[in-house]
């Protein structure tokens, strides 16, 4: 592509001019041509310049993209458990939460990990993750069909990883102060573009995920987007032990030219590899290298959190008119 483009930018509301920011790497098909990220030059907004041939669509979001659940290997339950509490803490603590909506809920696990007197609603795009929520007897998850429904209002609305999959976040985050309730707020959980690892992985970053990824934030440019919507910050940390300590061990691994998230695919039991030697040299690099690589990117993510520059933008933000 050129270096400059002139591409419609939700956030200005016109069209300006975009920028190439950097090519990253296609975390399906890594060895395949890099997707452009391209950045407005007015308000500094990146966002994934997709052609047809890696656009979006809901086979991207099968039941394979969320790692099969109920055949989730045992530490990664674990870790489940473990990270459903450190979100429970960033999103509801010391607040009496007695409903709450999980924007793109995927498989509801953070839902389920809720105390059982909060009712929870949970609205997600993808039929297979719907699918998965329903065959789970112990889900009291109610899915709703339509989000943006202002008939009723919720005490907390959370989007956990979901908000830069959307094509066009300040229509969505418009609508939502008329569906909280005069005290409540929203949670959004996204990852930092301008990170101390996005800066030094680069295309190597597991979290950069561009095929997915429609608009990577910064920080100025998550607040500007709040701002556009009626929205006005109340909290922002950069710290989060579930997406920054693994952030930096999976991006380490993608560093050294091993088969691209190959720890975070057999984790989740994603891929099944076939056992032949390239598989099995990389796999006991893993096995040998897994826990120092583990002390180092946990010294890390204490780091580039304490730096205020973490994995993800962690912010919680209520109506304009609340907090004035």
């Amino acid at each position: 592509m050129t270096k400059h483009k002139l591409k419609y930018c939700y956030q200005c509301k016109k069209k300006t001019t975009h920028k190439l920011y950097f090519f990253a790497k296609n975390p399906d098909f890594p060895s395949r041509k890099k997707i452009p990220l391209i950045q407005c030059k007015q308000c500094k907004l990146i966002i994934s310049d997709l052609n047809k041939s890696v656009a979006i669509n809901s086979k991207q979001y099968d039941v394979q993209y969320y790692g099969y659940p109920r055949q989730a290997s045992f530490i990664n339950k674990i870790f489940q458990e473990i990270f459903n509490f450190e979100r429970k803490q960033q999103a509801i603590f010391g607040k009496k939460v007695r409903d709450l909506l999980d924007y793109g809920c995927g498989t509801a696990s953070f839902l389920m990990s809720l105390p059982s007197q909060i009712t929870r609603y949970g609205f997600e795009t993808s039929k297979e993750a719907i699918q998965e929520i329903k065959r789970n007897r112990e889900s009291n998850v109610k899915i709703l069909k339509k989000a943006c429904i202002s008939t009723y209002k919720y005490d907390v609305i959370t989007f956990w990883q979901s908000l830069e999959h959307i094509k066009n976040p300040v229509s969505l985050l418009a609508r939502i102060p008329k569906l909280l309730r005069d005290d409540g707020y929203v949670f959004i959980s996204v990852p930092n573009i301008h990170s101390l690892q996005a800066r030094i992985f680069r295309s190597n970053w597991f979290h950069l995920d561009p095929k997915r990824h429609l608009t990577h934030f910064c920080p100025q440019t998550l607040i500007n987007t709040l701002k556009k919507t009626h929205l006005k910050l109340d909290s922002i940390n950069t710290f989060s032990f579930e997406y920054g300590v693994f952030g930096w061990w999976q991006s380490i691994f993608n560093s050294l030219g091993l088969e691209f998230n190959m720890g975070y695919k057999v984790l989740k039991r994603k891929v099944r590899y076939s056992k032949n030697i390239k598989i099995l040299v990389q796999e006991t690099i893993y096995i040998l290298a897994g826990f120092p690589v583990a002390v180092v990117s946990v010294f890390m993510a204490l780091l580039e959190g304490t730096l205020g520059m973490g994995a993800v933008l962690q912010v919680k933000a209520r109506p304009a008119k609340e907090i004035d």
